[in-house]
């Protein structure tokens, strides 16, 4: 939290939040490590899964800090409005990292039992939620990552970065009013996030031998995360949804000059 914190301060403030983090990251380490190991001494995790989990979520956290957290220049004429959806992102990336936890957890919850199981469900369940947001993007109207010719003719220079910030929301899609592709590909995506953890009540059930290395609370505890993921989830599309209407608005007055 502390590290994506980061990202999303003013840069003429963030060396000193930055340092802020570098001291207390190790403190706060040390204490939960001590308060955890004196409550709960059998249930320790051990470092090497520790190390993995931090470096599968360091990748992600970096690439939002280094897209997403790049202050407008000063003669910028929209800043309140990127302002607004960099605070979105902040929720949208606390979220997406929630989520990558889960995934990259659920082989500690349940040691996979067939070959491949943990890499293809992980990149199923991460593809099925990436392809739906691609759905949002029109590159025949410029609305992607990267543009390959920028037109800027007679049109607003800022034109074109409005328009890519507004449909790179987790705006999501209507499950039930307006169902969709991408509606039926983020129903997908929260299918396949608790597989393992059902391939792993499937092997209680049916007495596999590989039920013996499941840890239960490891277990409880994702599939408790993917509860949480999904009822937010709704409230997270409202919030896109309101900073989005906000970008169309702009959008709208700047092709009325």
């Amino acid at each position: 939290m502390l590290i994506i914190r980061d990202g999303y301060i003013r840069k003429q403030d963030r060396p000193d939040c930055e340092a802020i983090t570098a001291f207390m990251t190790p403190a706060l380490i040390i204490l939960f490590n001590e308060t955890l190991r004196l409550a709960f001494p059998d249930l320790m995790t051990s470092g090497d899964a520790i190390i993995q989990r931090a470096a599968k979520l360091a990748v992600p956290m970096g690439l939002c800090r280094y897209l997403l957290g790049k202050d407008p220049s000063p003669e910028h004429p929209h800043k309140d409005l990127l302002r607004l959806g960099r605070r979105t992102w902040l929720f949208n990336g606390v979220w997406a990292a929630g989520a990558l936890a889960v995934i990259t957890t659920n082989a500690q919850a349940v040691p996979p039992i067939l070959l491949l199981q943990e890499g293809l469900t992980s990149f199923l369940t991460v593809q099925a939620f990436t392809l739906g947001l691609r759905l949002q993007l029109n590159p025949f109207e410029g609305i992607s990552l990267h543009r390959r010719i920028e037109v800027t003719l007679n049109t607003d220079p800022y034109m074109n970065e409005l328009k890519r910030k507004r449909h790179f929301l987790l705006t999501g899609a209507d499950w039930i009013g307006g169902f969709s592709v991408q509606a039926l590909l983020e129903m997908i995506f929260f299918l396949l996030l608790p597989l393992p953890l059902l391939i792993g009540l499937a092997e209680v059930y049916f007495g596999h031998p590989g039920a013996a290395g499941i840890n239960g609370l490891q277990m409880a505890a994702n599939a408790s995360a993917w509860v949480a993921l999904l009822a937010t989830w709704t409230a997270l599309k409202k919030m896109n949804r309101q900073t989005a209407a906000s970008f169309d608005e702009r959008i709208k007055q700047l092709r009325a000059k």
